[in-house]
């Protein structure tokens, strides 16, 4: 399919095109420790740390330095190749966009949290404040948002400011890893995360926590990591396919069904909705697009950086972020697991 039946491109339309200018004038003047701390951040998604994590679950601190380090340049990078909201959406309608299946995954989250003006939402690793944004456009409730890395914080809270929503969406830097939260109990109608559980060290403290600052009723929706039985940790590849994945989508913990499952009963939060909404259960077109279109930025940026026009780091970033992309297509297809599975739980009355 032409690359201009998927996606609108990001040079026309004005403030994707700032934003993309922006990240890239961040990129460009990128000092060596930054970049440095970005290459070394990438052992934080390898299968022996999640094992460390799963013996230390309170041992959080350096592995939240970590992710911030490798976030504080994915976002930039992100935001140059048409995924500012960094996340990849269940394929709701076939032959549109990215960006299209993001606004109606975001459509669908904001009905099933069933809130609305005078309400309060938390957002648990909000990135640059974009979906926020969308929903409180949606549902006109407050939202506040989390994330571990500054430099998202401070692009989300400008971008609410340069869209004068300021005073209903608000965003602070806080590890979803560190409760309690400064919230009161059940002063919160609904929580929803997208690619941030994976992070969680403890998923029963973490969901103890949302039960405390829920209102009675209220929902928790998660995008996310879910691995599935088909996926054999005694194969050698499937776990050389998970292992490659892990980097290129920013998974630290690959979960199981199971694994939230025991977490919500824990907690006392019933399930809702459970399921996989992406048509045929598959990604892999999205995958492939944007697959596609990184390589070929990364042939622009070497053929740029040779000449000299660019700093010889830009490509060595970008080799990096976009490493193992025909690994994922092969997790995605062969139905080992999916980085979109839609759940919504709920506290009770």
């Amino acid at each position: 399919m032409a690359i201009m039946n998927w996606t609108r491109p990001w040079y026309l339309d004005r403030h994707k095109t700032a934003s993309a200018l922006r990240s890239m004038w961040k990129l460009f003047f990128l000092s060596k420790e930054h970049q440095q701390r970005f290459l070394d951040s990438y052992d934080v998604f390898s299968m022996e740390w999640e094992e460390r994590l799963a013996d230390n679950p309170e041992d959080f601190r350096e592995t939240s330095r970590k992710v911030g380090d490798w976030y504080s340049v994915v976002n930039h990078l992100c935001a140059i190749g048409q995924i500012e909201k960094m996340y990849i959406p269940p394929r709701l309608e076939a032959g549109k966009s990215v960006h299209h299946n993001q606004l109606l995954y975001e459509r669908m989250l904001a009905e099933d949290l069933r809130v609305g003006s005078g309400d309060t939402v938390l957002e648990l690793g909000c990135g640059r404040g974009r979906v926020a944004h969308h929903v409180h456009s949606l549902t006109g409730a407050a939202i506040v948002g989390f994330n571990v890395d500054e430099t998202q914080i401070g692009s989300a809270n400008d971008f609410a400011r340069r869209r004068r929503v300021d005073d209903a969406c608000r965003f602070h830097v806080r590890d979803l890893n560190d409760v309690p939260y400064p919230l009161e109990d059940g002063s919160v109608a609904a929580v929803y995360e997208i690619g941030a559980i994976s992070y969680c060290t403890d998923l029963g403290r973490l969901f103890d926590e949302v039960h405390r600052i829920l209102r009675p009723a209220g929902r928790l929706s998660l995008l996310d990591i879910c691995m599935y039985d088909r996926y054999d940790p005694t194969d050698p590849e499937h776990v050389r396919l998970l292992s490659e994945t892990k980097p290129l989508t920013g998974l630290l913990r690959s979960l199981h069904w199971d694994d939230y499952l025991r977490a919500f009963d824990r907690s006392g939060l019933k399930v809702v909705r459970n399921e996989n909404p992406s048509i045929d259960g598959l990604m892999v077109p999205m995958i492939e697009y944007l697959s596609g279109y990184f390589n070929v930025a990364k042939r622009v940026v070497d053929v740029l950086t040779r000449l000299r026009l660019l700093p010889a780091h830009l490509s060595v970033l970008l080799t990096k972020f976009t490493e193992n992309g025909e690994a994922f297509i092969a997790f995605d297809r062969g139905r080992l697991g999916t980085i979109a599975q839609y759940i919504v739980v709920e506290k009770p009355r």
